[in-house]
């Protein structure tokens, strides 16, 4: 019986780890032809996970899409279409945002240019009836800052209120700066802009950098952004325990300057704890640093000083950047996904970001990710990204459980065992995945009998989908 238990522990745990690794990147939507790009995960203020994300059209222009899940990722629920942009502006962290309200509304926001010529603002569309039917889309700033808005972010409370913070101009002060619109009423109604960086605060906002909002369970809202301060690009912090009707003076968060005469273009990402303390992430390139840098830090809302500056990413990686943060209820757990020359890492604290510990999630994104991630309820993290897939983009996932969807090889009907190549037909679509779930290249023999094999030297999966039947295959080297 000993020896039973023995053999029985030592099968689960060379399983487990490859179970768990297996599901580390899975695709879990049905591949589209015009693919998937610029993807933003949020959890919702009914559980909902959100992922909106844009597909392109032709000759120009992007449709914003949606898909949902009421069950933690296990299956999905597609919008094919919310929206539609003329300017297309994404990129640089911009990405369409669909956040779900306390009563189940769903709001979209994204930036476009809707004529030629004209500048950039950001429009609103929402759906009271989980997605069935949407609103035609409006700008939401009004007043001085109609003209424009760019590098735009959207968070929501808990009871109906929302928050949209963009970098816009003030026409009675010179450069740009944040401003803030907010609603009370699940996005029906927007406030006129406020000012986040006061009049007679030193300094302005980078003017092409990134901005991040969050709101606290308490209510209070954080707006983490990166200043400018006589070409002092360092990353700042505001808050507002009144809703987002007035801020305190922003807190600098970089404990060392970064000058640069011109545009950074990367930005912070903020989020709350359930006690109310801000945990920020961002990237720098510091005065006298060798390298960019990801750094961590956390603050409460009611702090004045900079707090400690954790370094993320220099001992791991090079070249680090676009990094993006979620945080467990306790504030124990903390996620900070970012990009680098060696692929998608995630450094996590389990500690309360005391000391961090960093992986690869994706060794083949190293740029252009638009990752970012959700904490559930049980802990478990969930990342989202734009990964490459046959030719396109599409969005991966890291974190799911099983899931019902058609292009997972480790979830199928138990697959057939082959030697070699595998016959196909005509007009049949084939993939193929090494043991690790990683896809791989597939050799399609066109001379004579039409056949396929993954292009590896070892065992493999391989996906067989047409029309009307997928089949999958474990394919063995002859």
């Amino acid at each position: 019986m000993k020896q039973l238990l023995l053999v029985s522990v030592f099968l689960m745990s060379a399983i487990a780890p490859m179970w768990l690794f297996a599901n580390e990147h899975t695709f879990p939507f049905e591949p589209v032809h015009n693919g998937r790009e610029y993807p933003m995960l949020v959890k919702g203020a009914k559980g909902a996970l959100v992922c909106t994300y844009s597909s392109r059209l032709s000759p120009s222009g992007h449709k914003v899409r949606l898909a949902i899940s009421e069950d933690e990722g296990q299956t999905w629920r597609h919008i094919d279409s919310i929206a539609k942009l003329r300017a297309s502006m994404f990129g640089l962290q911009r990405r369409p945002t669909t956040v779900q309200t306390s009563n189940g509304t769903l709001v979209c926001t994204y930036e476009d240019s809707k004529t030629s010529g004209e500048m950039p603002k950001v429009y609103m569309t929402r759906s009271t009836d989980n997605g069935v039917t949407w609103t035609a889309a409006v700008a939401i700033y009004s007043g001085p800052q109609a003209p424009m808005q760019d590098f735009s972010s959207m968070a929501a409370g808990t009871d109906g209120n929302l928050v949209v913070v963009s970098v816009s101009s003030d026409a009675t002060e010179s450069g740009t700066h944040i401003f803030l619109v907010r609603s009370t009423d699940h996005g029906a109604n927007w406030s006129s802009p406020i000012r986040v960086n006061r009049k007679g605060w030193i300094g302005k906002a980078c003017e092409c950098c990134m901005t991040s909002v969050a709101i606290a369970e308490d209510g209070t809202v954080g707006v983490a952004f990166r200043a400018n301060r006589s070409n002092i690009r360092d990353v700042h912090a505001a808050f507002s325990t009144d809703g987002g009707l007035t801020f305190a003076d922003p807190v600098r968060i970089q404990d060392m300057p970064w000058t640069v005469d011109g545009c950074p273009s990367t930005g912070p990402s903020i989020a709350f704890d359930g006690n109310s303390k801000a945990h920020i992430t961002w990237r720098d390139f510091r005065d006298g640093a060798t390298q960019a840098v990801v750094w961590y830090a956390s603050i409460l809302s009611t702090g004045t000083t900079t707090p400690q500056n954790v370094d993320l990413s220099s001992l791991a990686a090079s070249d680090s950047d676009y990094p993006a943060l979620t945080v467990s209820s306790d504030g124990q757990s903390i996620t900070v996904i970012h990009e680098s020359t060696n692929g998608l890492r995630a450094a996590v604290s389990a500690d309360g970001g005391n000391t961090f510990t960093s992986r690869v999630v994706d060794e083949l994104v190293k740029q252009n990710s638009s990752v970012h991630g959700v904490t559930l309820d049980d802990g478990r993290v969930v990342l989202a990204w734009m990964a490459g897939r046959d030719g396109s983009f599409d969005v991966a996932f890291s974190g799911l459980l099983t899931s019902t969807v058609l292009q997972d090889p480790f979830q199928p009907p138990t697959p057939k065992h082959v030697v070699g190549w595998l016959p196909i037909q005509e007009n049949d679509d084939v993939m193929a995945y090494d043991l690790s779930g990683r896809q791989i290249g597939v050799i399609i023999d066109s001379f004579g009998r039409k056949r396929a094999r993954p292009d590896c030297r070892g065992a493999a999966i391989m996906a067989i989908v047409s029309s009307n039947h997928q089949h999958f295959h474990l394919v063995i080297p002859e």
